[in-house]
């Protein structure tokens, strides 16, 4: 049987709580593996209530985020001709498990017969963001699109729009429909996962962001510093919108080197008006390889020490309400 829990009068702490004790919908696209921002794993420590995990307690990006929302429901309708209101609940599906908190209903919208109330799904998102995910030709992120299917699942409802405010200034819409195939795998998928993971405790195999996450490595304190300041991820973000250039620059150079090299063939140099411009090298490398399998304990006495190598790990922020 369905059922809701009235969230008016209710803390943000408590609202919390109550929605430990569910599979949101915001959640499912995290246990599908749609999710680029967290894990399966994360919801399991979440789920088991591990004393040790921290949760996303939220910043600037998800302040701003649900100051925003109304404005951007409200501009929403505007355009589009559509009474919404606040829900105030967390709906709960008939198997106990999966919730989903709708932002607006949409109860009308003029000048079109819809078959009942609608979703309105809305996030707000960064012009990085999204472009990462349009390269992908997907008219919206994945683990989005199995939210909305999960609030359809549990209301029963038909229809509804989600809408991206992206970068601060762009108004993207998109209608949404039940996906009857997708619900049903989603919810088989749901009930294994709970089962398995959350009532029997089973941990969840650690992915490679999981990996790369002191928290899931179980970093000791001293071993990591963590910044929760914008300037510091910025910062990053720099340094990666240039590599990134820097990669696509380093494709287009290689396939000039490919073709150069076509030219050269099997000559020793490539001259234009008897002016050298490349030429092949012979140069003699140690096989290091060979050395250690023929001569393992003297390669073992003589082996490089341990160097520390800075890598840079992938991450795309966006703010998640």
């Amino acid at each position: 049987m369905k059922k809701f829990i009235k969230t008016v009068g209710l803390t943000e702490s408590q609202i919390q709580e109550i929605r430990l004790g569910y599979l949101g919908a915001s959640e499912i696209g995290v246990i599908l593996g749609l999710n680029p921002f967290r894990t399966p794993h994360n919801i399991w420590r979440e789920k088991r209530r591990d004393p040790n995990y921290q949760r996303f307690q939220g910043n600037e990006f998800t302040k701003w985020g649900t100051r925003l929302e109304d404005s951007i429901g409200k501009g929403f309708a505007t355009d589009y001709f559509c009474t919404i209101k606040k829900d105030n609940k967390i709906r709960v599906h008939e198997n106990g498990f999966l919730s989903c908190s709708l932002d607006r209903l949409i109860t009308k919208q003029k000048g079109i017969d819809r078959p009942g109330l609608g979703i309105l799904e809305i996030k707000n998102i960064s012009q990085f963001a999204y472009d990462k995910f349009r390269k992908t030709e997907t008219e919206i992120p994945l683990h989005y699109y199995a939210q909305h299917q999960q609030q359809f699942l549990i209301t029963g409802y038909k229809w509804g729009y989600f809408v991206m405010l992206v970068g601060g200034n762009k108004l993207e819409v998109k209608e949404m429909i039940p996906d009857i195939t997708f619900m049903k795998a989603l919810q088989n998928y749901a009930e294994e996962y709970w089962n398995t993971h959350i009532i029997q405790g089973q941990e969840p195999p650690l992915t490679a962001p999981d990996i790369q996450n002191p928290q899931e490595t179980q970093l000791k304190e001293g071993e990591y510093i963590n910044f929760d300041d914008m300037e510091t991820f910025q910062l990053y973000q720099n340094y990666q919108d240039i590599n990134s250039e820097i990669k696509e620059r380093e494709k287009v150079r290689d396939s000039y080197k490919e073709k150069l090299i076509e030219k050269i063939g099997t000559f020793k140099q490539l001259t234009f008006q008897k002016h050298p411009l490349m030429e092949w090298g012979e140069y003699r490398i140690f096989d290091s390889k060979s050395f250690q399998k023929d001569n393992p304990e003297l390669y073992e006495q003589y082996k490089l020490n341990i160097i520390r190598k800075l890598t840079f790990k992938k991450y795309i922020y966006e703010a998640e309400k």
